[in-house]
């Protein structure tokens, strides 16, 4: 229980830590507790952090020097998880120093990400006729999207820390040039499938947002969120690629 007796770490030494613990108010106190008691005992803490900690009136394109968000914009929709994300990010370095370590992460898809999934398997049902032959597609099929996945981000993130190298890294997937068109080419060549065997059908974003659609979970969005969250056009992940972050293809994923 990261909020309560913390005793069974006391006295141990590990190599490393990786700490995913939340970003509501409570995440920071929490890391701060954990990273005070095992200052020493460990090589590296890395924490994971977001790139909602950027400031919306930044840069186009930030990176790890960017300014971060601060506290009194009230209409800010991220801006408690954000700040939550800075205060552990302050905890863990005011304990470990140099040996912090801070993968960036954004929109994070993999096998447990219906964010990603949710189109694999709703083009798989359109082929198999389970589901109806027309697909909604949210936006703009030319619309680019940035994301990354989140295999990749933890095999390198445990190189990392085992290797003891401290830092901040944006880990964002590449930049935001490819579309969503692709993305959903991609996704139908994964299921054995070409671009003539679905019809996709474009709603405008200013629609979904009028529409019932807004009520689903941010989570559950597919490859889809309100512009409001994601301010920048994309995020400049040069520092972790050449720290050796790569990413897979996307039919891989």
């Amino acid at each position: 229980d990261r909020q309560g007796d913390l005793s069974g770490l006391r006295g141990r030494t590990w190599d490393a830590v990786f700490d995913t613990f939340n970003d509501t108010d409570e995440g920071a106190p929490a890391v701060a507790a954990t990273a005070a008691l095992l200052a020493g005992s460990v090589g590296t803490y890395g924490y994971v952090s977001g790139m909602s900690v950027y400031a919306p009136t930044g840069p186009d394109v930030p990176d790890e020097t960017a300014p971060v968000r601060t506290a009194g914009v009230e209409t800010d929709r991220l801006q408690e998880r954000s700040l939550a994300k800075l205060a552990g990010e302050a905890a863990v370095r005011a304990h470990f120093g140099e040996q912090a370590f801070f993968p960036r992460v954004g929109i994070m898809v993999g096998p447990r990400s219906t964010r990603y999934t949710y189109w694999p398997v709703r083009l798989a049902g359109a082929l198999s006729v389970t589901l109806p032959r027309t697909v909604l597609v949210p936006g703009d099929l030319a619309r680019p999207v940035q994301y990354s996945d989140a295999r990749d981000i933890a095999r390198w993130s445990i190189t990392m820390i085992t290797e003891q190298r401290g830092g901040t890294y944006n880990t964002v997937g590449p930049g935001r040039d490819e579309p969503l068109r692709r993305v959903l080419t991609d996704c139908l060549t994964a299921v054995g499938a070409g671009p003539d065997d679905v019809e996709l059908v474009v709603v405008p974003h200013e629609k979904l947002l009028r529409g019932q659609l807004i009520d689903v979970d941010e989570e559950d969005r597919p490859l889809w969120y309100p512009e409001d969250q994601i301010c920048q056009d994309a995020i400049d992940s040069a520092r972790a690629a050449a720290a050796g972050l790569g990413f897979r293809p996307t039919v891989e994923t």
